[in-house]
C-alpha cells in the first residue's frame, strides 16, 4: 500500500467501529457484542502486535481476549461503554491536530522540527525521543554501574526503528539502552542521572551531601550509591518543594526576585512581604543588597491569593465532593503528576514554572470559589459546622503548604513561617467573613452579600496587578529579535553559523524567516546536530542559504549510525602516529566513514571507534584573503592544527568537523560562543557578537586588560576575546541594537538580562581594544551608543546575579571607558559597579553572624566571587585613575583571595 494508506484505513476502521457501538440499543444482541469487542479490542492494541515477533499469534490472542471482554459485556452497561467510547473519540480528534504538523512538514519549510511529515516520524516526535527518558518506577541511580555482560555488549536491545524509504519504510536498527547491574536498581529512584555534562550528578551529591570522592589518577568525581531514603528526600525538598511548591507559592504568596534559585536563600525564593514569616525562612529581607529589593520581580502578595484558594478548595470539598473531585483531579494530574513523571534532576538550565501552570490554572478555580464561600457564609446562619470545617482545614492546609514549601530549612525555618501562615489564614477568613456579614445586613441582604464579598475579593487581584504588572510587562522589550539580527549582522556573506541553544536559535530563525533579516545565512544548532533528520535538512538550500556538505550520506547517519564514537590510542599494528597531525576531510570520510555492515539490518552502522586525536585542516591562502577571512595584516598559518581535547565525540561534535573539513574556507564559519570543545578554540576571532574561524594564531588579552590579568592571576576564566577590529567597529556602530533597554521603564528579566549583558560586554571589549590599537575616536563612538542604545535604570551598570556575571561585564565595561579616556563616565560606572559589590559584602556579612545556617550556601561560591571583583575593581581604579595611588601599579591579589577564587570556581563550574 502507498504511504499513508494504512494509517488512514487503521483511523477509519477504528471510528467505524465506534460508530457500530454508539447505536447499540439495550436489546442488542450479545453475538454482535462479542464481534465488535474482538474487532475493537484487536485494533486498538494491533501496533503493540507489530512491535516484536510472533505478529500472528498476538493477533489471534487479542481476537481471543477481546471476545471473552464482549461476552461478559451486559446490555446494561452499554451506557458505560457509549460515555467512554466518546471519550475516546474526542481524544482520538485532539490527536488529529497533528494531521497539521505532518501537513507542514511535507512541505519542507525551512524549520521543520522533528521532519514529521510521515507517520513513523510522528511517533517519534510525540514520544519525545531526542530528549531520552528518565526511571519513574524502577531504574538505576545515578552511581550505577553498567553491566558489560559477557560478552562485553553493554546495550539492551529494543523494538526496532524505521525510516521512510522509497517506497516502503526501512528498518535501521533496534533501540538500545544502556543496561546496568540489577544491585544499582532501585525502586522509584528518583537519583538517576550520571550526566555531569550540565553538573547533575554533582548537584545531587551537594544537595543531599552524598558520598563523593575523586579518583587521584584520572581527576574524575565518583559518587557513593544513595539510599531510598536520599530518593524520597530529593522527591520532597528538590522536586516537590523547591521545583515545584516554590513555583506555586510565586504566583499565590509572592516572589523574592527573578534570579534562578539552586537552593540558596538570595535567588529566587518566594516571599510573602510579612516580615515575621519571611526572615524565619530566608533571614532579613531589608539586609538584601538594593540590586535586590528595587527587582521588579520582587513581588508581595501577602498570601492572600493563596488564603483565598484554600478558602475555596476546603469550602468545595465539603459542600460538594463531586465537583471537587474534578477540580481536584485537574490539580494533581497538571501539578503533582507532572512533578513525578518529569523526575527533575538538579541544576536547571532555568527556572521550569511554566511546567506546572496547569495547575496554577486550576487552583484559580477555588480563588473563584473563595467569593460563593463568603457569600454563603454571610446568608446562611445556621451552617456553623461548614464555617468551621473551612476554618479548621483551611488553616491546617495553609501551615501544610507553607511547611512543604520550606523543606529544604531548619527545623524553625519550616515550623514558624506555617503556625504564622495557619494564623494570617484564620484572621484573613474570619475579618473577610464578618465584614461580608456586617455589610450585608448581618446576612438579610443577599445582594449586597453577593456585592460585598465580590469587591473585597476583587481587591487581591487588583493587588496582584499592582505588583505583578512591572515584571510581567514585555510591550516595549524587543530584545530577543534584536539580537538576533545583532548575531545575524556579525557575519560575513553566505555564512554558516552555529549556535547552542533555544536562545541563541530560535531568535535567528525568527529574525530570518519572519523579518527576512539575513536570509544569506545558514543557521545550524548544535543541539540538533546529533539528529538524523535534522542532519538532513542540511543537505537542501534554505532561503539564499546554500546546502551543506556533511560528508556522510543519509544512510551513514540514521538512527544510532555514528552516534557516538570513542577516540582511543593507537594500538600495535595500526600504523598511527599519536604525534602526527592527519587531514581531517580524509579521516572523516575514509576512515569514519567507512562501511561497517549492522549484522541484522545490512545497514551502514560505521565504527564505534578510532585511534586518532590530531587533525590538519590546509589553508588556501589567496582564497582567505579574498573571501575577507583574514586581513592584509595578519599571519596566515599553512595549515590549521588541533587536537580533540575529548575522549569520544557525538555526533554532534562529528557534523560540525565535517562541516569544517568539507567547507575548505569557502565560506565564512561562525559560532555564537566560543566553542572550544573540540581544540580549535585557539583559532576564533570576534566580529562581533559572534566568533569566526580563521586561519591565524589569535591575540591573547591579558598584556592589555587589567581584568584579563587579574581573573589569570586567580586561574578563572574570562569572556574577553581577539577581536578583528577591522570590522568589528563596522558592525556594531551600524548596525547594532539594543532590544528597547533605551525605553524608559523597560524590563528585562535575568534570562534577558545575561544577553543584554553579552551586548554591552562586547561594546566595552570592543571599544578597549579599539582604544588600545590607537583608535580612541572609535573607541568614544562606541560606548556613546552602548549608553543610548541601555538605560542604566533598565539595565544597571553593577547588580546581584549568579556568579558574579552581571558584575563581571560591569567591570570589562569600566575598564573600557577608562582606556577610552572618559574618566568621568568610568567613575560613574565603577562608582555604581563598587555600590553593590560593598552591598553584597554587607549582606554576606550579617549571615555569616547572625545566619550561618543560610550563608553556607552561598559562602563557598557567591561570597568569593564578590570579594575577586572588589580587588579586581580596585586594581582597575588604581591602574587607569590619576586620583588613585600608584595609579601604574596592578594590585596583586592577596593569596586568600586566590584560594577563595579556586573554590568559587570549582563551584561556578560544576553548576553550569
Amino acid at each position: 500500500m502507498p504511504f499513508f494508506s494504512g494509517f488512514a484505513v487503521y483511523f477509519i476502521l477504528i471510528a467505524a467501529l465506534i460508530a457500530w457501538a454508539l447505536t447499540f440499543k439495550a436489546n442488542v444482541s450479545k453475538n454482535k457484542i462479542i464481534i465488535w469487542a474482538a474487532a475493537f479490542f484487536t485494533l486498538a492494541f494491533l501496533p503493540f502486535a507489530f512491535s516484536a515477533t510472533a505478529a500472528v499469534f498476538k493477533i489471534i490472542l487479542l481476537l481471543v481476549v477481546g471476545a471473552i471482554a464482549g461476552y461478559f459485556i451486559k446490555p446494561a452497561a452499554l451506557k458505560v461503554l457509549k460515555l467512554t467510547l466518546w471519550c475516546f473519540a474526542f481524544m482520538m480528534l485532539g490527536y488529529f491536530m497533528y494531521l497539521t504538523s505532518m501537513i507542514r512538514s511535507s512541505a519542507n519549510p525551512a524549520i521543520d522540527m522533528n521532519d514529521v511529515d510521515n507517520p513513523i516520524n510522528l511517533v517519534y516526535y510525540l514520544s519525545r525521543e531526542q530528549y531520552g527518558s528518565a526511571p519513574l518506577v524502577y531504574g538505576p541511580h545515578y552511581a550505577a554501574e553498567v553491566d558489560f555482560g559477557e560478552d562485553g555488549n553493554p546495550y539492551a536491545f529494543g523494538k526496532m526503528k524505521y525510516v521512510q524509504g522509497e517506497k516502503k519504510y526501512i528498518p535501521i536498527g533496534r533501540d538500545r539502552e544502556v543496561k546496568y547491574v540489577s544491585s544499582d536498581k532501585q525502586l522509584f529512584p528518583r537519583i538517576w542521572d550520571s550526566s555531569n555534562d550540565q553538573g547533575h550528578a554533582q548537584f545531587y551529591a551537594d544537595w543531599l551531601g552524598l558520598e563523593q570522592s575523586r579518583d587521584p589518577n584520572s581527576g574524575q568525581t565518583k559518587y557513593g550509591a544513595p539510599s531510598y531514603g536520599d530518593n524520597l528526600n530529593w522527591f520532597l525538598t528538590y522536586q516537590t518543594s523547591w521545583m515545584y511548591i516554590r513555583y506555586f507559592m510565586w504566583n499565590f504568596a509572592g516572589k523574592q526576585n527573578d534570579i534562578q534559585g539552586f537552593g540558596n536563600k538570595r535567588d529566587g525564593n518566594w516571599i510573602s512581604g510579612i516580615s515575621v514569616l519571611d526572615n524565619a525562612r530566608l533571614g532579613d529581607q531589608s539586609k538584601m543588597p538594593d540590586s535586590i529589593k528595587d527587582n521588579k520581580a520582587n513581588n508581595k502578595l501577602y498570601l492572600l491569593p493563596l488564603i483565598l484558594g484554600i478558602i475555596g478548595f476546603v469550602y468545595q470539598y465539603v459542600r460538594n465532593r463531586k465537583d471537587f473531585i474534578v477540580t481536584g483531579l485537574l490539580f494533581f494530574f497538571t501539578g503533582m503528576a507532572v512533578v513525578m513523571y518529569l523526575n527533575q534532576p538538579g541544576n536547571q538550565p532555568r527556572e521550569r514554572d511554566y511546567a506546572y501552570v496547569g495547575s496554577f490554572y486550576a487552583f484559580a478555580i477555588w480563588i473563584g470559589l473563595a467569593v460563593v464561600a463568603f457569600v454563603k457564609f454571610a446568608i446562611e446562619k445556621a451552617d456553623k459546622e461548614t464555617f468551621q470545617k473551612v476554618l479548621i482545614y483551611g488553616a491546617s492546609a495553609t501551615f501544610l503548604v507553607t511547611a512543604l514549601s520550606t523543606l529544604n530549612n531548619s527545623f524553625g525555618g519550616i515550623i514558624i513561617p506555617g503556625i504564622v501562615a495557619a494564623i494570617i489564614f484564620m484572621v484573613v477568613f474570619l475579618a473577610v467573613t464578618y465584614l461580608t456579614k456586617a455589610l450585608a445586613g448581618k446576612g438579610n441582604n443577599v445582594l449586597m452579600a453577593n456585592v460585598s464579598a465580590g469587591v473585597l475579593c476583587l481587591l487581591v487581584p487588583v493587588m496582584m496587578a499592582q505588583q505583578e504588572w512591572d515584571d510581567h510587562d514585555r510591550s516595549q522589550k524587543t530584545l530577543a529579535p534584536d539580537l538576533a539580527k545583532d548575531y545575524l549582522e556579525s557575519c560575513a556573506p553566505n555564512a554558516i553559523i552555529f549556535t547552542f541553544g533555544d536562545n541563541d536559535t530560535y531568535p535567528l530563525w525568527y529574525a530570518q524567516e519572519v523579518e527576512g533579516v539575513r536570509p544569506d545565512i545558514r543557521v545550524i544548532n548544535q543541539s540538533l546536530l546529533g539528529i538524523d533528520w535534522y542532519i538532513n535538512q542540511l543537505r537542501y538550500k534554505v532561503n539564499n542559504a546554500d546546502s551543506v556538505d556533511v560528508i556522510w550520506s543519509p544512510e551513514q547517519i540514521e538512527g544510532h549510525n555514528r552516534e557516538y564514537i570513542r577516540v582511543t590510542e593507537p594500538q600495535p599494528g595500526q600504523n598511527i602516529d599519536p604525534n602526527a597531525f592527519y587531514p581531517l576531510y580524509d579521516v572523516m570520510k575514509d576512515v569514519l566513514g567507512r562501511p561497517v555492515p549492522d549484522p541484522e539490518t545490512g545497514r551502514d552502522s560505521g565504527p564505534l571507534s578510532f585511534p586518532i586525536r590530531r587533525f590538519t585542516i590546509p589553508v588556501d591562502k589567496s582564497l582567505v584573503h579574498s573571501k575577507g577571512t583574514v586581513n592584509d595584516d595578519d599571519v596566515v598559518l599553512d595549515q590549521l592544527n588541533f587536537e580533540i581535547p575529548k575522549g569520544g565525540l557525538q555526533r554532534n561534535d562529528l557534523m560540525i568537523l565535517n562541516i569544517i573539513a568539507t567547507n575548505k574556507w569557502k565560506r565564512p564559519i561562525y559560532f555564537t560562543a566560543p566553542y572550544g570543545e573540540l581544540g580549535f578554540g585557539h583559532f576564533l576571532r570576534k566580529d562581533g557578537l559572534a566568533y569566526r574561524l580563521v586561519p591565524i594564531e589569535t591575540k591573547p588579552l591579558e598584556d592589555n586588560w587589567v581584568y584579563e590579568q587579574a581573573l589569570k592571576e586567580v586561574r578563572y576564566g574570562t569572556g574577553l576575546g581577539d577581536n578583528n577590529l577591522k570590522v568589528i567597529f563596522d558592525n556594531l556602530f551600524k548596525k547594532y541594537e539594543f532590544g528597547g533597554a533605551n525605553k524608559k521603564g523597560s524590563y528585562f528579566d535575568e534570562e534577558n538580562r545575561r544577553h543584554l549583558l553579552n551586548i554591552r560586554g562586547i561594546f566595552g571589549e570592543a571599544a578597549g581594544n579599539l582604544a588600545d590599537a590607537g583608535k580612541k575616536d572609535e573607541a568614544n563612538k562606541l560606548i556613546e551608543k552602548a549608553e543610548k542604545g541601555i538605560d542604566p535604570a533598565n539595565l544597571p551598570y553593577g547588580m546581584v546575579s549568579r556568579r558574579s556575571s552581571h558584575n563581571q561585564t560591569g567591570l570589562i565595561y569600566t575598564e573600557a571607558i577608562y582606556k577610552t579616556g572618559n574618566l568621568e563616565l568610568a567613575r560613574k560606572v565603577a562608582e555604581a559597579v563598587r555600590k553593590d559589590i560593598e552591598q553584597q559584602k554587607k549582606y554576606y556579612s550579617y549571615l555569616q553572624i547572625e545566619k550561618p545556617q543560610y550563608y553556607a550556601g552561598l559562602a563557598d561560591g557567591e561570597v568569593q566571587l564578590n570579594e575577586v571583583m572588589g580587588h579586581i575593581l580596585d586594581s582597575i581604579a588604581e591602574h587607569y585613575d590619576p586620583l588613585k595611588k600608584d595609579e601604574n601599579k596592578v594590585q596583586e591579589l592577596q593569596p586568600e583571595v586566590n584560594k577563595a577564587a579556586d573554590s568559587a570556581k570549582y563551584k561556578s563550574d560544576s553548576a553550569k
